[in-house]
């Protein structure tokens, strides 16, 4: 199961780093000057509130060096995005939860993102994709933005593989996710999908990774996970080098 559910977020992590990419190529070309970003961990960067284990240790261990509220061992893709847009001559959104601090500002649009959300309800209590856009639309009903400002916005969507951690966890199995991709179909919760069994590369592996499904910080226990800490006592452990893993926890890379 573990396995089977890091395949599935390795197929979703390059398609949305060729989605990305192509964001990158086409943007600048088309006056594209405010990104709203939307979707899960991977793209959000600081959303989750404090109890979250993306502001407890490990995370952030080798960039900045202390707990950031990001859950990637470093930066996220809203970051490389944010990035990209000072190269644009513009600003990086800010997360949507620091909105009305002192000194932040919305001119560069805004990042609705939390971490562990989905299409649909997950196993953890944030806003997923509905409730986002959501509250992006309220942000346009309080004339934050204007008609000129939408025109020239694009949307930056993660989905990074929750609904089917969740879809698994309640007994759901890897023959019902999809059969063919290609060939979209509606299964349970009515989540259309392909299943991952049949993307076939063209291009050679890297041995670079001797066990590429195992992460750098792991639980010691089944139930916990990395940065769970129970009585004092760290419920993980961390590996020596984590740029040895391509997994830096059981799902971000």
């Amino acid at each position: 199961m573990e396995k089977q559910s890091h395949f599935l977020i390795i197929v979703c992590f390059f398609f949305f780093s060729f989605a990305f990419q192509q964001l990158l190529q086409t943007g600048p070309a088309r006056g594209l000057t405010k990104p709203f970003v939307f979707g899960d961990s991977y793209v959000d960067t600081r959303n989750r509130h404090f109890s979250g284990r993306s502001w407890k240790q490990p995370y952030g261990l080798t960039l900045p060096g202390r707990p950031n509220g990001l859950y990637l061992d470093g930066r996220v893709f809203s970051d490389y995005m944010g990035n990209i847009a000072s190269w644009m001559g513009i600003g990086s959104p800010i997360p949507y939860r620091w909105r009305k601090m002192e000194n932040a500002s919305i001119e560069y649009g805004l990042n609705f993102a939390f971490g562990g959300t989905g299409v649909f309800e997950t196993l953890v209590s944030t806003p997923n994709i509905t409730v986002q856009i959501d509250l992006f639309h309220r942000q346009l009903q309080k004339t934050l933005y204007s008609k000129a400002d939408i025109n020239s916005s694009i949307a930056l969507v993660s989905m990074a593989g929750n609904d089917y951690t969740a879809y698994l966890a309640r007994n759901g199995t890897i023959e019902g996710i999809g059969e063919n991709c290609g060939e979209a179909e509606q299964h349970e919760q009515g989540i259309c999908v392909c299943n991952p069994r049949h993307v076939q590369s063209k291009e050679p592996g890297t041995m670079k990774f001797k066990d590429q499904l195992r992460p750098c910080c792991e639980a010691v226990i089944t139930g916990y996970k990395c940065g769970n800490v129970e009585g004092g006592k760290k419920m993980y452990v961390v590996c020596n080098n984590p740029n040895s893993k391509f997994f830096r926890d059981d799902v971000h890379p």
